[in-house]
């Protein structure tokens, strides 16, 4: 697949993704929830937010890294945003729950940072 079809489909399924976000927010309501309503929640919460980053860590990389290929920059823009969506879905579950706290929070940032380093750890190796 090449590029602009890729920046395309990624478009469309981000787009997607927060027009069901909406239609979730806007059709049910808070007090008739359960627990699969909650899963919608946070996955099409999560799906969303990891494509919007997922480009606009894309556009900035092709912008400011010239150097690498194209390719690369996906990638790196796709892991970088898993790990960001992960960080905000979980802080809002926590939330939900009332049990984040800072301590948690930097925790969180921080086990996923290592997870960060050592890919990059790993593959500068190869």
């Amino acid at each position: 697949m090449d590029l602009k079809k890729f920046l395309l489909y990624m478009s469309l399924a981000t787009l997607l993704c927060w027009f069901g976000f909406l239609m979730v927010i806007f059709s049910i309501s808070p007090n008739e929830i359960g627990t699969l309503t909650f899963l919608l929640f946070y996955l099409i919460l999560g799906l969303a937010v990891m494509g919007t980053l997922t480009i606009i860590g894309f556009l900035i990389r092709k912008i400011f890294n010239k150097k690498e290929l194209a390719f690369e920059h996906v990638l790196v823009s796709f892991r970088q945003a898993i790990w960001l969506s992960l960080i905000l879905i979980i802080s809002l579950y926590l939330q939900s729950k009332q049990l984040l706290a800072w301590w948690n929070a930097v925790l969180l940032i921080l086990g996923l940072g290592l997870i960060e380093f050592f890919y990059l750890g790993h593959n500068e190796q190869k």
